[in-house]
């Protein structure tokens, strides 16, 4: 169904789905590099340190850095798929911005329907699922620290 949307109105909304645009591309380097540093620092620092102690089992310290690694790997995943994630808003935004932004009507008539809002709750879904990998990262840190304190017992 078609609603009648001013020429200013059609502006307005082109020019707010552009600050998204904006936003999501921002937010999506933001979080790679937060991501990066964090996983860098927390399994990173946590393998090297099972590294240099020289109480700790062999098979024990093998575990242990074996889980920082995939806690590493993990972290370093989610950074980039979320970085992915968050440029995939980014251009729907901006597309659909530029497509309302650029509508030749006389009559001020758009219709929504034309939006591509399937492919936005995809998005969406998309962005719930990634949401869990960061968890692993953690996991990989905790369970690298029970096996490191196990193997200095």
């Amino acid at each position: 169904m078609a609603e009648n949307w001013s020429p200013e109105k059609m502006k307005r909304f082109a020019d707010q789905l552009e600050e998204h645009a904006l936003y999501n591309r921002n937010q999506a380097i933001s979080w790679q590099r937060w991501v990066m540093a964090a996983s860098l620092t927390i399994n990173g620092g946590a393998a090297i340190a099972v590294l240099n102690l020289s109480q700790i089992d062999g098979t024990s310290r093998l575990w242990a850095i074996g889980w920082f690694v995939v806690g590493l790997l993990a972290t370093i995943s989610f950074g980039t798929v979320a970085s992915i994630q968050m440029s995939r808003f980014s251009g729907f935004y901006k597309i659909h911005g530029w497509k309302i932004g650029n509508l030749e009507s006389n009559s001020g008539e758009f219709d929504q329907s034309k939006l591509d809002l399937k492919s936005f709750d995809k998005l969406l879904k998309r962005d719930n699922d990634i949401f869990w990998i960061q968890f692993i990262g953690l996991i990989g840190f905790v369970i690298g620290i029970i096996i490191a304190v196990e193997g200095l017992l």
